[in-house]
């Protein structure tokens, strides 16, 4: 409230003016993807608050994934996130995402950031050196996984009437061989 006076006189008339304080906004990332496979869909939730608040991507870093988001992409209290990462490569990539809020016109910045660790889909080769071997000889079967921390599974083994000492379940490792000695009682 504010009146004015000059030269010993006063106006009688006051005036008010006010002022309207926003509160700073704020907002929250919930990613439940935080480690994904390759070809799987994110599922990140963004909220906030703060009335009227609008987040926007303001950057994603794919590092080599590939996705299909493009900022500055705007989003509203409750909007999910819910594209889907490729890996091409045999390791891991960390795909970051970078956020800022404004409401009311105000804005902050942040830093509001999640990532979303994107695993290589697991490839193998299998080099069979030697297709056909006698009684008694040993298999030379080399197995290759170029995926970090890969594993190969044995998932079943037919003898066809030979006896060996394989059993599914076996893990093999990358470049490990499988050199058992088989025989055939036939």
């Amino acid at each position: 409230t504010f009146s004015v006076s000059a030269n010993g006189c006063n106006n009688p008339v006051q005036q008010k003016t006010t002022v309207i304080v926003n509160p700073s906004p704020t907002m929250s990332i919930n990613n439940i993807t935080a480690s994904i496979c390759s070809g799987t869909a994110v599922n990140i939730t963004l909220n906030s608050p703060t009335s009227g608040a609008i987040m926007r991507l303001t950057s994603v870093n794919y590092n080599g994934a590939t996705g299909t988001l493009i900022a500055p992409q705007n989003y509203t209290p409750g909007s999910v996130i819910t594209e889907s990462l490729t890996n091409p490569t045999n390791n891991p990539i960390i795909v970051t995402y970078n956020f800022d809020v404004s409401a009311n016109g105000c804005s902050t910045a942040g830093p509001f950031t999640t990532t979303v660790t994107v695993k290589p889909s697991p490839v193998f080769t299998i080099t069979n050196a030697s297709p056909q071997v006698c009684e008694g000889t040993q298999t030379d079967i080399t197995l290759n996984t170029p995926t970090a921390g890969g594993q190969v599974r044995l998932d079943a083994v037919n003898y066809n009437g030979a006896t060996g000492t394989l059993s599914a379940g076996a893990l093999f490792t990358n470049g490990q061989k499988i050199t058992e000695v088989l025989v055939n009682p036939t």
